[in-house]
């Protein structure tokens, strides 16, 4: 699935970058959202397949000016996928197998928030980690979020379940996991690399292992291996991803940081056409001949610049890199849809004046 990695060795130049993964091609919108804003916790639709009343919604105003990257479409709707704020603070929202959702009814304390608005409420409301996490584990009373999920925009086959890693400009950094519908919370600035599964406790003691093998504990290892998998499953792309991260020169200085987290990540993409499961009856072999993969590949890179407040998107269907910055002053949500035929056109650089108003912010609006 998807790769993320927080380099913050420099604290004045802190950048993140994030593979998108999938099995078959979603197409990203690029989404300018203007502080001042009001938002509403789930469009109308989700809301009413969870049976909740208005007034049972989490509803905020957006303190920050933002840039995202969504999937979906008019028809199928929105989702969260990745973005930073005008405070360089970065939400990377990744699929996990592990998140599970509350069943019950919802209480007077509670407000309903979907997990595909989740990422936006925290660009919207937080400068740092440290408010972020505030926020979660002690709720103002009568807000305490209970987390709902839905389907992925644009694979309605495939469930919701998402965790989070946000980090902010200088360098701090979380990770958070939903169970039940609750948030289960890992802070600490040196939890720089996440990817889907298995939960992010076990991704730690994974860590520790492989920085003992690297020579990168308090227990000195007389016989470091300076290995790492090449596979391409969450397990070994969080080693590998790992890998490049830890195994830095500190005191290397005049380094470009967004260059360098950008050739971190690289070498957990998972190229187009990959395949290490074979068919193996006649369904599989028919659905190979007609290019159905039956594994995830690397759709796009999101790298977010936090010093700049500049945001990129590298295109893994093509060498296609473009970017966005914040205007001045907007009023108004503006967006791009990077399709086919954009992606076609081969447009690189600068798309920050190409992006377009939208009537009704599709992460915001009932």
């Amino acid at each position: 699935m998807c790769t993320r990695i927080l380099n913050n060795m420099d604290n004045k130049q802190v950048a993140v970058a994030r593979n998108m993964d999938w099995e078959f091609h979603l197409d990203a919108t690029l989404l300018l959202t203007p502080s001042g804003s009001n938002a509403v916790g789930m469009s109308k639709a989700e809301r009413k397949k969870e049976g909740l009343m208005k007034k049972q919604v989490l509803k905020w105003q957006a303190k920050y000016a933002s840039i995202a990257t969504l999937l979906g479409d008019d028809e199928d709707g929105f989702g969260f996928c990745d973005g930073m704020n005008e405070k360089g603070f970065v939400a990377n929202v990744l699929y996990d197998t592990n998140c599970s959702f509350y069943q019950g009814q919802l209480s007077d304390e509670q407000k309903g928030l979907s997990v595909l608005r989740w990422g936006q409420f925290m660009l919207d409301r937080f400068a740092t980690v440290r408010e972020a996490v505030s926020y979660f584990s002690f709720p103002e009373p009568g807000m305490e979020i209970c987390f709902f999920g839905g389907s992925v925009p644009g694979d309605p086959n495939a469930p919701a379940q998402v965790h989070a890693a946000i980090s902010d400009q200088h360098g701090d950094s979380a990770i958070l996991e939903i169970h039940d519908g609750k948030l289960t919370i890992y802070h600490h600035r040196d939890f720089t690399v996440m990817t889907n599964e298995p939960d992010y406790q076990t991704q730690l003691n994974l860590d520790t292992y492989w920085r003992y093998q690297w020579n990168k504990t308090e227990t000195k290892n007389p016989t470091p291996v300076f290995t790492a998998p090449g596979g391409h499953t969450s397990v070994q792309r969080f080693e590998r991803a790992s890998y490049y991260r830890l195994l830095q020169n500190q005191s290397l200085t005049h380094v470009d940081r967004v260059a360098q987290v950008a050739a971190m990540i690289s070498p957990c993409k998972i190229p187009q056409g990959f395949e290490a499961l074979h068919p193996n009856n006649l369904e599989e072999q028919i659905e190979k001949k007609i290019g159905v993969t039956f594994n995830s590949f690397t759709l796009w890179t999101n790298i977010s610049d936090c010093r700049k407040k500049r945001y990129y998107l590298q295109s893994n269907d093509n060498i296609q890199t473009v970017w966005v910055e914040f205007p001045k002053s907007f009023e108004q949500a503006q967006s791009l849809c990077l399709d086919a035929a954009f992606r076609a056109a081969q447009v690189m650089g600068d798309v920050t004046k190409k992006m377009t108003p939208v009537e009704n912010n599709p992460l915001h609006t009932a």
